[in-house]
């Protein structure tokens, strides 16, 4: 039994159809720690898509958690692959027992032993994955950059407003207390004509109530004189 038939039965790789139209992805990557002797033609790595410069309109607060990391690396253009990274990951995950130069050894036998993949390929896809996932944390990064700008602009928006509405209250309680002091006077000053008015009558009063008592003495004198010259003493 053969080394790759033996990792299929143990369930630690999965058979794949050969395509033999498939062209293998080149990798730019030295791969000798994995036992491998072969020359690998060097290719230029690729670059993630330039991330957009986020403006402070428009900014969302929020931030997705838990993307799938299937669509992180679709948002970056890494391409699909017969036998991904995750997949030797498992494959070493099965030899962990193994010290890592049988490890290594097994892994290049398994390499050799089928042509639908090779380890430069898979180093090439852990490479595109690990960049895709490098700008996929600059972007979460500018992203919590560009919230923190927005909030520091709308605190300072915040902070002009109530400057604006207690400077208004304000204002407006300095015309309140001017209007009750205006209201005061007011007051005070219908009080005082009320009670100068009503001293006025009580005063007109009493002279007119002295003047008609007079005049009552006066015309009672008459008859008292009268009765006085009829019955002398």
């Amino acid at each position: 039994m053969s080394l790759k038939s033996f990792l299929i039965k143990a369930k630690l790789v999965e058979p794949d159809p050969v395509e033999p139209d498939a062209a293998p992805l080149a990798a730019p990557l030295d791969f000798e720690l994995m036992g491998a002797s072969r020359a690998v033609p060097e290719a230029p790595a690729p670059k993630p898509p330039a991330i957009p410069q986020a403006g402070l309109e428009g900014v969302s607060s929020h931030i997705a958690e838990n993307t799938p990391l299937e669509s992180i690396y679709a948002v970056f253009g890494v391409p699909g692959t017969t036998f991904p990274a995750e997949r030797l990951l498992k494959v070493l995950d099965g030899l962990r027992a193994m010290d890592p130069v049988n490890q290594r050894a097994a892994v290049a036998a398994l390499d050799a032993a089928d042509d639908s993949w090779a380890i430069a390929d898979v180093l090439e896809d852990a490479s595109r994955k690990v960049q895709a996932l490098k700008a996929h944390l600059a972007k979460l990064n500018e992203t919590v950059a560009a919230v923190r700008e927005q909030e520091q602009v709308q605190k300072a928006a915040l902070a002009k407003d109530y400057e604006g509405l207690r400077a208004s209250i304000a204002e407006q309680m300095a015309q309140l207390q001017e209007a009750a002091q205006l209201a005061a006077a007011e007051n005070a000053s219908a009080l005082a004509a009320l009670e100068a008015s009503t001293l006025a009558a009580v005063n007109t009063s009493q002279r007119e109530q002295s003047r008609i008592q007079s005049e009552i003495e006066r015309l009672d004198g008459i008859a008292r004189h009268l009765v006085q010259a009829a019955n002398p003493l």
